[in-house]
């Protein structure tokens, strides 16, 4: 049960500025890579790179110490990759490319809070790896970054504890601050209700090609740069909330040719196949569940041959 593992790293992969990453990891190649997460991946990403053939995913989930019982456990794919993310990450402080994931895949959000009663704001930014958008009552991913970024009134039961002046009414929101080059999205199409029961959200949610993210910034965000991104890759699940499948489609290079990544069948497909036919429906089975978007701007250098 690791198609969820496969589709992210098959996408992360194809994100060259990631592989480059991936490759500059302080290995040796001496270490015991039954426990080194960063020389599995080198070794998978060579193989991928290299291989007439499908390889194996086994010195990397040895590597991450999962035994048989969690190899036939179906995992999160956003969860996998917070994971893998904070692995590398931890590997690389203290060498000259400690930055290098945070530069290509951290944003920061401005959290503000501003009181109704009397005179009080106040902002403070948090570090983001990808954004969670709601699903459920939106048709579009606009709509849903809408909603995102949409002040809620705190009152009644909910009012915020403001030192010295106690629980007031107040308007606490979320704007995006600064925006990184790789943009990662999670669609939350499962949900889990107070007694524990997690359902799989299967409507209409549409996604564009080109989705322009300048709306949803803070009014103190740098609006010098360009904030257009491009679709690059986008991760499908297929079941219900209780198992099922994932693939991937990816654009391996800027141009708009679209492969699907099942595990070991890679295929060409149309952009329909990739984008249109996973937008979901209560007629259907998959929907996509995690889109990659890059910065049209820096697309051509994110994605330079290696």
């Amino acid at each position: 049960c690791t198609c969820y593992m496969n589709s992210v790293l098959q996408c992360l992969y194809h994100i060259c500025s990631f592989r480059k990453i991936v490759y500059q990891l302080p290995t040796t190649g001496m270490e015991d890579i039954t426990k080194c997460i960063p020389l599995a991946l080198q070794h998978l990403f060579t193989f991928l790179q290299k291989s007439p053939i499908a390889p194996s995913t086994k010195e990397l989930t040895t590597a991450f110490g999962w035994n048989s019982f969690e190899l036939f456990m179906q995992h999160d794919v956003q969860e996998f990759l917070g994971q893998l993310l904070d692995n590398i990450e931890k590997k690389m402080v203290g060498t000259s490319e400690a930055e290098a994931i945070p530069h290509l895949l951290r944003g920061k959000l401005l959290n503000s809070i501003r009181a109704l009663e009397f005179d009080y704001s106040s902002e403070t930014t948090e570090n983001f790896y990808d954004i969670h958008l709601c699903v459920a009552g939106m048709d579009t991913i606009e709509d849903s970054l809408q909603m995102y970024i949409q002040d809620d009134l705190l009152n009644g039961k909910n009012k915020y504890n403001f030192e010295g002046h106690g629980p007031s009414d107040c308007l606490k929101g979320y704007r995006f601050q600064e925006l990184p080059p790789v943009l990662q999205i999670h669609l939350q199409r499962f949900s889990s209700d107070m007694y524990g029961n997690t359902r799989k959200e299967n409507g209409r949610f549409k996604f564009p090609f080109e989705l322009n993210m300048e709306p949803y910034l803070s009014d103190s965000a740098d609006r010098n740069d360009c904030y257009v991104y491009e679709l690059f890759a986008v991760l499908v699940h297929q079941g219900v909330q209780f198992g099922g499948h994932y693939y991937a489609y990816c654009r391996p290079t800027t141009e708009r040719r679209w492969v699907r990544f099942n595990d070991d069948d890679v295929s060409i497909v149309t952009e329909q196949n990739a984008i249109d036919d996973n937008y979901g429906g209560f007629d259907k089975h998959h929907s996509a569940y995690f889109l990659v978007y890059i910065k049209k701007s820096e697309i051509e250098n994110i994605m330079a041959p290696i």
